[in-house]
């Protein structure tokens, strides 16, 4: 599993700590940040005449009415082109 960091602490840890610890000591001291993966992807007009009443997400493929800034079933943001 990755690991991240935020690079504000590892940019704070350097410039505090420079002598006697080396950088690869101070960046494996770092505590892991929270992060999560964003999908994106974009609605799919499900109608013939593109009237947007339903479309289909391009991430999970699950159909709804009306668009979103984020797919209600997988979460990804729809900011993807069309």
């Amino acid at each position: 599993m990755s690991e991240y960091i935020r690079r504000q602490d590892a940019l704070v840890s350097i410039r505090q700590y420079q002598y006697p610890y080396g950088v690869e000591f101070l960046i494996n001291n770092l505590p892991a940040a929270d992060v999560a993966v964003v999908k994106h992807g974009k609605w799919i007009s499900l109608s013939h005449d593109h009237n947007d009443v339903y479309c289909r997400c391009s991430e999970c493929g699950k159909a709804k009415a009306g668009r979103t800034n984020y797919c209600p079933n997988c979460g990804a943001r729809m900011d993807k082109e069309e």
